[in-house]
Formats: C-alpha cells, sequence, structure tokens
C-alpha cells in the first residue's frame, strides 16, 4: 500500500488526538477495505499528518460555499484550504486489458502443467483523431467481454495445439476490429515478453485521467473565501510516472499550468508521487525510491514560495514508500497483509537470520515446513540439525517502522551429545 504498515498505522495514532473521531474511524474503515479507495486513503493520512507537523488541519470543514473540502491548514505564515484527490488510469486499462489477456493465457497454462513464463503477446492499435490530439486503444475486447472472448477465441486454438504437440503454440486472430498475437515457446521460460501502443499517455488535455481528476474538484474549492488548492497523488497514472514524460515534454507540467490557465478559482496544484533508481546495474542489486512532488501556482500567486517552504516540510515527514504506485494499486485491492521478509533468509557462520512472520506462519500452521523451504529456496536448519548441532541462543531483530516484519536469528552451537553418539 506503498508505505508499510507499521508507518500507516503511527501516523495513524499520531492524528488521533486532533481528528474528530467520526473521521478517523471513517480513514480506518477505508484502510481496512481492499479496494483502490484504499490507497486514496493512505495519501490522505499523510497529507493531514504531514502538514499537521508544521502548523494545524482541520479535515472537512465546511467552507462558505457550503463545501466541506479534505483540509483547512494555517501555519509557516500562510493558510489555504485543499482538497486530496488521487488519479489511476483505471479507466483506460479496462477498455485496454493486457494485462488480464496475459493472465489467463498464463492461468491456462498452469492448467496445461506447461512451465511459467516463455509467453510473447502482440496487441495492434488504432489511433483515432480528435478536435484537440489523438487517442490510442487497443485492439482488443475491453474487460468485460475478454474473458469469454478468450474462452471462444484462443483458449481452443492453444489446447488443440498443445495436445497436437505443437512447438512453439502460435494464435493469431486480425479483423477489422482485432490485432492479437500469442506464441508460447517453453524454451524461453521463464521469461515473457509482449508489445503494445501506447494507450496512457494523453495527446488530447482535457480528456485524459489526470485533467479529469483536477477538474472535478473545482467545484469544490470555487467560491471558497481563502487561498485554495488541489494536492493530486499518483494511484497508478502513467501522466505522473516518472515525471510524465513523453516525446521530451513533461506532460504533467504542461497539463497542469493549463488547468490553472483555465481554472483561476485553484490557486495551487501539488502532485505528488513516488521515484526510483536503480541501486547498481543489475536489477538484483534493488532499488532505491523516494517521494516526489510538483508543486505550480497561479503566475501572480506572491506566496508560492512559502508554499514551496510548507510543501517540503510536510514530505519530509513521509514514511520511505516501500512499492511505486502501480504496484501500490494491486496491493491496494488484495486482502491479505502482503509479504514481509518471506524468502529473505540470510546465513553467516553460525548464524541463521529468518522471517519472524514467516516462523510464527509455520508455527501455527498457516503454511507448511515445504512451502517455508520453497520460499527459502532449501531448509536452513536441515544441515545444521543433520549435523548434530542445536540453537544455543534466539534473538529478534526489529524491523522498524518502514518494514512490514522482523528477524529472527538463530545462532547455532557446536555438535550436542544430546543428539549425536558419544564420541
Amino acid at each position: 500500500m506503498l508505505f508499510s504498515r507499521r508507518s500507516i498505522q503511527a501516523r495513524l495514532d499520531a492524528i488521533r488526538p486532533c481528528t474528530p473521531s467520526e473521521w478517523h474511524a471513517d480513514l480506518v474503515r477505508r484502510l481496512n477495505q481492499p479496494n483502490r479507495d484504499r490507497l486514496a486513503a493512505v495519501y490522505e493520512l499523510m497529507v493531514v499528518h504531514g502538514l499537521n507537523q508544521v502548523g494545524s488541519v482541520a479535515v472537512e470543514a465546511e467552507q462558505v460555499n457550503g463545501k466541506n473540502p479534505d483540509i483547512e491548514y494555517a501555519g509557516l505564515g500562510i493558510s489555504f484550504v485543499a482538497d486530496v484527490t488521487t488519479v489511476s488510469d483505471a479507466g483506460l486499462d479496462k477498455k485496454n486489458p493486457y494485462e488480464d489477456l496475459s493472465n489467463l493465457v498464463e492461468s491456462l497454462k498452469t492448467k496445461l502443467g506447461m512451465p511459467i513464463g516463455g509467453v510473447d503477446i502482440r496487441i495492434g492499435s488504432s489511433r483515432e483523431r480528435k478536435d484537440r490530439g489523438e487517442q490510442t486503444t487497443l485492439q482488443m475486447p475491453n474487460r468485460s467481454s475478454l474473458r469469454q472472448y478468450f474462452k471462444t477465441a484462443i483458449e481452443p486454438e492453444i489446447r488443440q495445439q498443445h495436445r497436437s504437440g505443437q512447438c512453439p503454440i502460435r494464435v493469431d486472430i486480425v479483423d477489422e476490429e482485432t490485432e492479437i498475437s500469442v506464441s508460447i515457446d517453453p524454451a524461453k521460460s521463464p521469461y515473457s515478453s509482449g508489445g503494445y501502443a501506447s494507450y496512457d499517455r494523453p495527446s488530447i488535455k482535457n480528456r485524459n485521467p489526470y485533467y479529469k481528476a483536477l477538474r472535478s474538484k473545482v467545484p469544490q474549492l470555487k467560491g471558497v473565501d481563502a487561498l485554495t488548492g488541489i494536492i493530486i497523488c499518483d494511484a497508478d497514472c502513467a501522466t505522473m510516472a516518472d515525471g510524465g514524460f513523453g516525446n521530451r515534454i513533461d506532460l504533467m507540467d504542461t497539463l497542469t499550468r493549463d488547468f490553472l490557465r483555465q481554472n483561476s478559482s485553484v490557486d495551487f496544484v501539488l502532485a505528488i508521487s513516488v521515484r526510483e533508481e536503480r541501486r547498481g546495474w543489475h536489477p538484483a542489486e534493488g532499488y532505491d525510491r523516494q517521494m516526489f512532488a510538483m508543486l505550480r501556482t497561479q503566475d501572480a500567486l506572491k506566496i508560492a514560495g512559502d508554499l514551496d517552504t510548507t510543501f517540503r516540510s510536510m514530505m519530509r515527514n513521509f514514511p520511505y514508500p516501500r512499492d511505486m504506485p502501480v504496484n501500490a494499486a494491486r496491493r491496494a485491492i488484495e486482502a491479505d497483509y502482503g509479504w514481509g521478509h518471506h524468502g529473505g533468509c540470510k546465513m553467516s557462520g553460525d548464524n541463521v537470520r529468518l522471517s519472524s512472520r514467516m516462523i510464527m506462519e509455520v508455527l501455527t500452521g498457516q503454511i507448511s515446513v515445504d512451502r517455508m523451504s520453497e520460499l527459502q529456496r532449501g531448509n536452513p536448519f536441515k544441515l545444521p540439525f543433520a549435523n548434530g548441532r542445536l540453537p544455543t541462543k534466539i534473538e529478534v531483530i526489529p524491523g522498524g517502522e518502514d518494514d512490514n516484519d522482523d528477524w529472527i536469528e538463530f545462532t547455532f552451537g557446536g555438535s550436542d551429545p544430546a543428539i549425536t553418539p558419544f564420541k
């Protein structure tokens, strides 16, 4: 959910004394519901907590226009009223369900006993010229009809070719509305590939998820007797990813400035997302992530510098982002608690360090020893025990607020006569 569950709870506890109990209870309810609104609740919590560390915040205070925007802030010499919103490409993904098709193919392969990966999916596209740009759409069924289409047009072909021993398996469908090519080659396992046109980079300024999300907040702020703004947060929106660059033009910046020019009742827009950089040349070395913010104001706004100072201070109170927005959006709809240090066994000398949560899951029967061994690529206790060694010390290594787990470290002694022959 973008941040660790511990960091989310710590901020829920911190704002509890200074927010209305009904509002706080509703926020907790939203955070506990597995759906896309969960990520919106996370962002709202972080903004309220962050601003509350540098000033005072009233949530959903009624304004002179009769509306109740999310935030009324005062501090560091300025005050403003703002609404917090999130934006995603969920609507575009629904019309262009490439990932859903990939999952259907992989699921069918599993049923047929084929190894993971080895899939290549290519989708054609069409471009429709509009008054202010072009709209790209993938030539495939939308999400609501894809599963049935797959069962009738693609699955039978894959099954028939698999029964006949054809390799690689290939299904090509081309007609006026559809252009789909699916290839399955077990020799290329475990890697899969694919290709399709970018459908989520806006070329029509006022007809895209980012601009529409900003525009939807204007009625909430119009007529407010104060400095007003919109805090828009990335819930898996391509326009906000990596600065929203497309053909070297910062689309997010362009769209935001265009929105402000057309909506004088909004004084500023603060866009919040996450950026990451690879630690080395290989993905296995991991990534470093940090919060990203872009502030744009009306050209004549005299306190733009004060706003910048306030929001920089607010962002410093955000926790470390564990996920990119695209993955956080997926985690938000899952009902479980996600992974901790599962599979992250660390062995050095006489020490074995394992996930605390995983050990508890084994002890309570939620997962089997075989499943633990699978996650760890082997049972780390097997060799010490086979050599007659027992733990002489067990220590909990706290994971900290930004982790969703702790470590349990086992220190093994020498050969123990309790389980070895006398010598």
